[in-house]
């Protein structure tokens, strides 16, 4: 596994690191999630944000990721697609989605924040938590 475009952020209620990042070798890419074991990050569990079956037949990109002081944990990233676009070649963006933790291991669906290509599609965009 090669990850890459590494976001990392601290889960002050669990006491631990966590990331999200893209492994590119895999077809389409996807969006992995890891939390350290402990709180200096010495040892990790790392697994893939389950997508739905056909959601994104291209992949994703740009992942980001943000805990809030409850540690809630907000996964973004841009969702691309075969097809579609105009006056781009193909994979195109699809939309920014985010995915929501609770429990700090299981995720909801996919929630699409913004509708559009590029640049509108969130590729410069980051998640950040508050409150």
């Amino acid at each position: 596994m090669k990850l890459d475009d590494l976001n990392l952020s601290y889960d002050s209620s669990r006491l631990r690191f966590v990331f999200a990042a893209l492994e590119f070798t895999t077809s389409p890419p996807n969006i992995w999630y890891g939390y350290s074991t402990d709180s200096t990050g010495t040892a990790w569990v790392v697994s893939v944000i389950a997508v739905p079956s056909g959601f994104s037949s291209a992949g994703w990109d740009y992942p980001s990721i943000a805990v809030d002081a409850t540690g809630r944990i907000i996964i973004g990233g841009v969702s691309y697609v075969d097809s579609g676009c105009r006056a781009q070649p193909a994979p195109c963006p699809n939309g920014y989605y985010s995915v929501l933790s609770t429990n700090g291991s299981s995720f909801s669906p996919p929630s699409l924040v913004a509708l559009g290509s590029s640049p509108a599609s969130g590729a410069a965009s980051r998640v950040v938590a508050a409150g």
